[in-house]
């Protein structure tokens, strides 16, 4: 499996940007979109699949925390 996290989380990153273009103009929505992707990933059972720890950009996981 792959260690980089854009190519293991494709299809994820791909449906939430899709959701995220769909919210434009709606900055609440947009920040639950990106608390929900990041919760998607960290949850998910893909990374456990690889034996490297996949870290996460520290934007995103910014963005996450300040939309709680």
């Amino acid at each position: 499996m792959p260690s980089d996290w854009t190519v293991l989380f494709h299809d994820t990153l791909y449906e939430y940007v899709r959701l995220y273009i769909e919210a434009h103009g709606d900055p609440g929505a947009r920040a639950q979109i990106i608390k929900d992707c990041h919760e998607d990933i960290i949850t998910s059972t893909l990374h456990e699949e690889d034996s490297e720890v996949i870290e996460l950009p520290e934007h995103f996981c910014w963005a996450s925390i300040s939309s709680h």
